[in-house]
């Protein structure tokens, strides 16, 4: 009261301050952050080692394994999960919610630091970054050019476009995939190395020795002092052909001239192994993956980098720069079609009030109201560090609604005062009690007193009709609301069957984690038979490619394929296994200008492809960003997780897991989860170099030189002794390697064929001392709670549910006993879906509680909150049915619209229950007409307020907009709920207030002034 009485004395003031919000809200609509969703970083610190050549068993024992013991310990830490590969270990650091991840890094690399003396000698240093759970990068950035090769695109695309762009606040990383690594090779003669008695390790050692980095001192000459530097670098790689492996020696008395490294060896400036092959619409290149660090804006990464392009240094003019895919795209698409449907809505509400009160005036008021509140929310989500996302818009769209309520009811009950012939500032001060937002209790009374007209006004025309109209409607609810009093009992069972009846519709209702969203992307994993060659598996790439084109012709904008492995740190941001395995990237039109949804394009290609490549598994995921985050990272949103150390029992137990939920069908016989697929790879092809230790021993060898002289062979020397060769133009730095020429590594006899030098000086060959057997291990080997695990995953089928798929699983694991030592469980998204429903029951159930307790302190009661509180379950008998007729699921989002409308459904009750205690209490009415005239009075406003708040909800619930789909079912639940709520309230709370009267107990005597000017 004191509020509106202060703007009703000065309208100056409120006239400043709502010019003040307006000027503040510009400022802050152009300074929010807009992103898809708050901010939700998960503390994840990511931790790699790479060590080539070595196999997933060795890399999880020796590295991996010692990792996850030492940063297990850091303070805060929730669980540790890793992955071994072969050369690389990736070890994964969770926290708990809160922890500082800058603090978190440092204690993960001291840690580390710590146990560096008892991991192996030659790995890499290991390092360690703040990871983003959703390991989809924001933006494709292809790199190409007509003047430059494979070489030295990567060159370019490494040493200069990656350190820019990583400078850029909110880049994580922008590693470059694809292209070649320059290497300077010193590729040895099996042959000329045998002829003069020397093994590969000399030449090594002899080329590590002659290109090092080593001040040589300084002299003092008089008044002078000079530094002295050797040329102990190589400037260019021709020179490395002079290097003396051996020097001049007397044999037989005879000089044999020094054996030179262009004797037994040719010098390239040359590249490495190609162990990942890209290709962007159909051609071969080099492109940037740029991720974003946790807890960065999307869109301003990517406008940032879109900024940067044009000013990168040292990019030659004829290397063109383009992005191929930008994540943003779809979330400034979702939030514009928010903001449509907000704006859309608030239309639609103003003109309900339009035809209500038949009063331009009035709907003026209302118009001005509500932008001039949602203004102010934008200074608030400013000064709090908001972003505008999906959340906070779809709060806004339904925010609306609420305000237009507010505003409804007291300008009704003005208008109706008015004609009935009070004044305007007593109309205005009557009713100013029941406004719940500082604009309802300022501005809106406000204008009321100085726009609305006086009791002399007439209506005409159309006005008059309408108003007319209303009134019968009145009279004709005041009769049947009669007829209820007067038969209770038979109303109130007739609700209380409805409301059962609509509870077997849950059954019948699906349920998710959240609505699937067309975010015009999907991806195929592709594996060809384990063992594959990268070149052979780029062919499958290209007929996927073929594939793509001929079932999406002019449908998409960008098709991206990776194949292999990479080296180096992409390795850790790589979903590929190995060189038989790639992913096909591609991204549609987007949802306005194709015909077709993002699932049913990946459908259409999966009908066309399946029995295209034969021996080529195919796993499909669609969507982006988005889905990477409901799934928490994983790659499906079902995941069975098998714990136990025995891999072979848990790949015998994950194959029985894999059949079972194949065989998972509905009702109808049709399957519930598609591309089911087991983590674990089996047989990769391997040679197995047992040593026969005693022959080994006679010779002088030990294990250590014999496998020095295997690795150095075959992969080269920069494993064990990395030696750098610096560009004198560029200055980039690249590895000297030296290996065996490829003609001596490239046949299973090679092997064994391997020269290893005694300390003795004779050569001996491998085979000598060792036998090569043939075998098979993991490709990788997971971990987790320092448990090894294999996953089992699938995705939901189209047009099933997660909930039903889910149970189905559930079932099948616990007709599946485990084996001993070994435990499996459900994870993923289900998983999150079950903690998250358990988690909404209770805040809905608290919501009602919270509820009856505002409700019992206003009203000074225990039983009438209680009867109003019986409007609730008729919402979410009508939220059943309304998800039930759209065919929409029970979700995340349908449980907060369910939570939402407790508090707007009881609004209704409240004003019923409310206007009939003060007419018995100040007026002395009887129970019935007392219940009879305040359901008269207020239909109209309650009338007013639902369809307001439905129609401002429709375009919501529509679902039109790109992205929309994330708040459809949400609209679609507040729509329902206040819908059924709304017209059995109108009925049953009157009809158990006038059963509960006979408990009540009247109030204490009410402050005469106070009852005096309550609202009628």
């Amino acid at each position: 009261m004191w509020l509106t009485r202060l703007a009703l004395r000065n309208p100056v003031l409120i006239l400043m301050m709502s010019l003040a919000t307006l000027a503040l809200g510009f400022v802050s609509v152009r300074h929010l952050s807009v992103d898809l969703f708050p901010d939700i970083t998960v503390p994840l610190i990511r931790v790699a080692v790479f060590y080539t050549g070595a196999g997933p068993v060795d890399i999880e024992k020796s590295i991996t394994m010692p990792i996850e013991r030492a940063v297990s310990a850091s303070p805060g830490v929730d669980r540790v999960e890793s992955v071994s590969k072969q050369g690389v270990s990736l070890v994964s650091v969770w926290f708990q919610f809160g922890t500082n991840l800058d603090n978190a890094q440092f204690d993960v690399s001291q840690r580390i630091a710590q146990i560096m003396n008892t991991l192996p000698p030659g790995i890499q240093q290991p390092f360690n970054i703040k990871f983003d759970i959703t390991n989809i990068p924001v933006v494709y950035l292809a790199v190409g050019s007509d003047q430059l090769d494979e070489r030295q695109l990567y060159d370019l695309a490494l040493n200069t476009i990656e350190p820019q762009l990583e400078r850029i606040p909110g880049v994580a990383s922008a590693t470059p995939g694809g292209g070649k690594v320059r290497e300077i090779e010193v590729q040895l003669e099996r042959e000329a190395l045998r002829a003069r008695g020397l093994g590969p390790l000399e030449v090594v050692k002899a080329v590590n020795s002659s290109n090092l980095l080593m001040p040589s001192g300084n002299l003092r000459v008089g008044d002078r002092d000079y530094n002295v530097f050797a040329n102990t670098q190589f400037q260019q790689a021709k020179p490395l052909g002079d290097v003396v492996v051996r020097p001049p020696m007397e044999v037989n008395n005879r000089l044999v001239p020094p054996v030179r490294v262009s004797d037994v060896a040719h010098v390239r400036d040359s590249t490495a192994d190609q162990n990942e092959i890209v290709r962007i619409n159909g051609q071969r290149g080099v492109y940037l993956r740029v991720l974003k660090q946790p807890g960065a804006n999307s869109i301003a990464v990517v406008d940032a980098v879109r900024a940067a392009l044009p000013n990168l240094r040292g990019v030659p003019p004829t290397v063109k720069m383009a992005i191929s895919f930008d994540q943003s795209s779809y979330i400034r698409a979702a939030v514009k079609a928010l903001e449509h449907e907000a704006v859309q809505g608030g239309i639609l509400a103003v003109l309900v009030i339009l035809v209500f009160l038949v009063s331009l005036r009035a709907t003026a008021i209302v118009a001005v109201a509500i932008p001039l509140s949602i203004v102010a929310t934008f200074v608030l989500l400013f000064f709090s560090g908001q972003t505008l996302n999906v959340f906070t818009l779809g709060g806004l769209a339904l925010g609306v609604g609420r305000l237009v309520d507010d505003s409804i009811v007291e300008l009704e009950n003005i208008h109706r005062h008015l004609a009935l012939g009070q004044n305007r500032r007593q109309a205005v001060l009557s009713f100013a009690l029941i406004m719940s937002f500082f604009v309802s209790r300022t501005v809106t009374p406000l204008l009321c007193l100085m726009v609305m007209p006086g009791a002399d006004h007439e209506q005409h025309g159309f006005a008059k009709w309408f108003t007319e109209k209303l009134e019968k409607l009145d009279n004709a609810y005041a009769g049947a609301l009669t007829w209820v009093l007067h038969h209770r009992g038979r109303t109130i069972l007739a609700i209380l069957a409805f409301f059962a009846v609509s509870l077997f519709l849950s059954k019948r209702i699906g349920s998710e984690f959240f609505p699937d969203s067309d975010e015009s992307q999907f991806s195929v994993s592709y594996k060809t038979p384990i063992g594959t060659r990268v070149e052979r598996t780029e062919q499958v790439a290209i007929k996927l490619e073929d594939a793509v084109n001929k079932a999406l012709p002019g449908l998409y904008t960008t098709m991206i394929t990776d194949s292999g492995l990479p080296v180096g740190r992409t390795a850790i941001f790589s979903q590929n296994t190995g060189p038989h395995a790639g992913n096909l990237q591609v991204n549609l039109l987007s949802k306005n200008n194709r015909n077709i949804s993002d699932t049913g394009a990946a459908e259409k290609l999966r009908t066309i492809i399946q029995s295209a490549l034969p021996g080529t598994q195919l796993y499909f995921f669609v969507g982006g960003i988005v889905k990477r985050i409901l799934n928490f990272g994983s790659a499906a949103p079902i995941d069975v997780e098998i714990l136990g150390y025995d891999l072979e029992q848990g790949a015998l137990y994950a194959r029985q897991v894999y059949e079972a939920m194949r065989q998972v069908t509905d009702k109808d016989g049709k399957p519930l989860m598609t591309d089911v697929q087991i983590s674990r790879e089996e047989n990769y092809p391997e040679l197995d170099v047992v040593v026969d230790r005693e022959k080994a021993g006679r010779l002088g060898l030990s294990e250590q030189e014999i496998a020095t002289s295997v690795l150095t062979s075959l992969t080269g020397s920069t494993q064990l002794q990395p030696t750098q060769f610096i560009d004198p133009v560029t200055g980039n730095e690249y590895y000297i390697n030296v290996r065996m020429d490829d003609r001596y590594r490239s046949h299973l006899a090679d092997l064994e064929d391997i020269s290893i030098r005694t300390p003795a000086g004779n050569l001996v060959a491998l085979a000598s001392i060792a036998k090569v057997k043939r075998s098979s291990g993991p490709v990788l080997i997971n971990r987790k709670y320092l448990q090894r695990i294999i996953d089992v995953t699938a995705n939901v089928a189209p047009g099933k549910d997660l909930g039903s798929a889910s149970a189905a699983v559930e079932k099948a694991l616990r007709d599946l006993r485990p084996p001993e030592g070994f435990s499996a469980g459900l994870s993923g998204q289900a998983q999150a879906q079950k903690d998250a429903f358990s988690g909404l029951s209770l805040a809905a159930l608290m919501a009602i509680a919270l509820v009856y307790m505002v409700l019992a302190s206003q009203f000074r009661s225990l039983l009438d909150p209680l009867v109003i509180m019986f409007s609730v379950p008729l919402g979410v008998s009508g939220v059943f049915i309304a998800l039930w007729i759209t065919g929409t699921t029970l979700s995340v989002n349908s449980f907060m619209g369910i939570i939402m409308m407790v508090g707007i459904v009881v609004s209704n009750g409240v004003l019923l229950v409310d206007f009939a205690n003060v007419l018995r209490e100040r007026d002395g009415l009887p129970i019935v007409d007392a219940v009879v005239r305040a359901g008269r009075t207020r239909l109209r406003p309650i009338l007013m307020t639902t369809i307001a708040t439905i129609v401002g909800l429709i375009p919501m619930a529509l679902g039109i907009g790109e992205g929309s789909e994330t708040n459809l079912p949400l609209a679609r639940a507040v729509i329902g709920g206040l819908t059924v709520s709304t017209f059995f309230t109108l009925f049953l709370v009157p009809a158990l207030y006038s059963i509960a009267d006979r408990w009540r107990k009247p109030h204490p005597a009410e402050d005469e002034e106070e009852l005096a000017h309550s609202p009628a």
